[in-house]
């Protein structure tokens, strides 16, 4: 009888005592999830509204801790045109801390929006996003607002671009200086000639032109055109120049890389030669200075784009080991009498 009533009641004590376990595992991770903090931001999206070139625009976001153990902001970081000037390291319990931004919109245009993230240490949310909208509106206004120079060296021909400039309010403006970004970029200004009027414009408008030297080295562009100014309201104009000035031919890749590499019966590799000059040009006598190695240069005929291919063959009975030297390509330009292109490697 009693072994009867033991086997009876076993299962329903095995049954209390397992669900006992996750009933006390589920307390201490509410008790441990009630001693964190929780960051909330206030406002975290704030608009602006017009704002002006040149002028600079105090922020400052709310942060409150809605947990029960202080919330600590570690680190902020904000993207272009916004710097972050101060936050509140800690927060406690129920506070609000602060986080105060300088917003400098100089090279935004229309409308836009600026970030700024902090790392905390609220474990659910350990990154608070804050933005910061505005629309920029300038007192200078530039057309086309910006330089691009697409050439070649030595080029002759197409260097000059003009910018047309005036008040958006349409008062007085008067240009007194303008610093180029490089030696080989002249800059000129003056008032705009009834040719170079923008219609629908109802006030004085001023020109600066830039020219792009022929000595201008080859390389990419990226500089500002500084332009100084008597307004009442704005001093400056900054006005990007980008692009670049290529070499009037141009190999790609640049050279032949082979690295290690048995010849065995022979490698054959190209590369594609670019022309940007304006003249038809041409490529002949191709040398190469690598024991063991002929180049050819082939002409393509056809296509959007003709151009050549500079052609080099490792032939079998080369020298092994590492080597290295150039393959020289004359052409019929005068500001670019030869093309180099680099050979290396290693053969096994």
């Amino acid at each position: 009888m009693n072994r009867d009533r033991l086997s009876l009641w076993l299962p329903v004590t095995l049954l209390l005592l397992g669900s006992a376990v996750p009933l006390i595992a589920q307390a201490e991770s509410d008790d441990k999830a009630s001693d964190s903090p929780i960051a909330v931001v206030l406002d975290a999206v704030h608009d602006l509204g017009r704002v002006e070139y040149g002028e600079s625009y105090i922020h400052e976001f709310e942060i409150v801790n809605e947990g029960s153990s202080v919330l600590e902001l570690f680190d902020a970081r904000s993207s272009c045109g916004c710097t972050v000037l101060a936050a509140d390291k800690r927060i406690e319990p129920g506070e609000t801390g602060r986080l105060r931004v300088r917003l400098d919109p100089g090279s935004q245009e229309g409308a836009f929006a600026v970030r700024v993230d902090v790392f905390t240490n609220d474990q659910a949310n350990g990154r608070l996003t804050m933005t910061l909208k505005a629309q920029l509106s300038r007192r200078i206004v530039v057309r086309p607002g910006y330089i691009r120079y697409k050439t070649h060296r030595g080029a002759q021909s197409g260097r000059a671009i003009t910018q047309i400039l005036y008040a958006s309010d349409g008062g007085p403006m008067r240009i007194e200086a303008v610093e180029s970004p490089y030696p080989f970029v002249q800059v000129s200004f003056g008032l705009a000639t009834p040719e170079e009027l923008l219609e629908g414009v109802d006030a004085e408008q001023w020109t600066i032109t830039t020219t792009l030297l022929p000595g201008a080295p080859v390389g990419p562009l990226n500089g500002t055109v500084v332009a100084r100014l008597d307004h009442a309201r704005q001093k400056v104009a900054r006005i990007p120049l980008l692009g670049i000035v290529h070499d009037v031919f141009a190999a790609e890749p640049g050279a032949f890389e082979f690295g290690p590499l048995s010849i065995g019966e022979g490698i054959e590799a190209s590369v594609r030669i670019h022309g940007y000059g304006a003249d038809p040009a041409s490529l002949s006598i191709v040398e190469t200075t690598v024991v063991g190695t002929e180049a050819e240069i082939v002409k393509i005929e056809s296509g959007l784009s003709p151009g050549y291919y500079l052609k080099l063959r490792l032939r079998p009975e080369m020298p092994r080991g590492p080597f290295e030297g150039t393959v020289r390509v004359q052409t019929n330009v005068v500001e670019m009498p030869f093309l180099e292109v680099a050979i290396r490697g290693d053969a096994l």
